[in-house]
């Protein structure tokens, strides 16, 4: 059992219950664009993308390598990138994501934490996915992904 009071570096102690909320709700999204092709269309449909690239991206402020996988900003982490991961299989996510300012970027830096495996697992997945794309290949050579 994780103490999220104690553990959250992400938010405050009053909206703790929040945090909980979110990757809850997060499996949930994952769980539903991974069992459905259609389910994962329809995300990228409704703008899902800008708006799980934007959690993503705050959250990767408070996310360091050595992030214990157990602290909420971590799981969060882990739910979106299990998330994109799912949706990158479909090249309609490609363009959305390409329009994501720092996208690219949170995705290398989730690569490389030490103790989140999950989200590591899901971030090479969704490079490895996306690197379908030429646009998302040049993004990456800018970013060092690949050289």
């Amino acid at each position: 059992m994780v103490n999220v009071r104690k553990s959250c570096s992400l938010i405050s102690d009053y909206s703790f219950v929040l945090a909980c909320s979110a990757i809850c709700l997060l499996l949930h999204i994952c769980n539903r664009c991974a069992s459905s092709s259609l389910n994962g269309e329809e995300l990228v449909r409704d703008g899902g993308i800008s708006l799980l690239a934007t959690l993503l991206s705050r959250c990767m402020y408070v996310v360091q390598n050595s992030t214990p996988a157990t602290d909420p900003a971590a799981m969060i982490v882990t739910n979106v990138m299990l998330t994109f991961s799912g949706l990158s299989k479909f090249k309609s996510s490609w363009g959305e994501m390409l329009q994501c300012p720092g996208f690219v970027e949170d995705v290398v830096h989730c690569s490389e934490l030490e103790h989140a495996h999950a989200a590591v697992d899901s971030a090479l997945q969704t490079i490895s996915n996306v690197a379908a794309s030429q646009d998302m290949q040049d993004r990456m050579l800018k970013t060092g992904v690949i050289w």
